[in-house]
């Protein structure tokens, strides 16, 4: 059975994080995961989660912020996400 984890993260950008956050979930076989404190900027978006998270559906709060400080990602075959509001600080999903 998989998990459900949640990590602040600061500093998501760095491959040295990203690296950290790949053994993570495979260590813990996470299924469903909250990242806090990213830093990640909009541009890096799509090749961190091409990286990281290939075929995983995920959430950022990047169109209610400028930092996109809040994501949301899980294994849609062990899940169904549905997003329900999102402000700069928060997403109810």
């Amino acid at each position: 059975m998989g998990s459900v984890c949640s990590w602040n993260i600061h500093g998501l950008n760095w491959p040295n994080k990203q690296e950290d956050l790949k053994v993570f979930l495979h260590t813990y076989n996470a299924d469903f995961i909250g990242l806090i404190e990213s830093n990640v900027k909009v541009a890096k978006v799509d090749s961190i989660v091409n990286n990281l998270l290939m075929g995983w559906h995920w959430l950022t709060d990047f169109d209610a912020g400028d930092n996109g400080e809040i994501w949301v990602a899980w294994k849609p075959s062990r899940f169904t996400v549905t997003l329900v509001s999102k402000t700069a600080q928060t997403l109810h999903c």
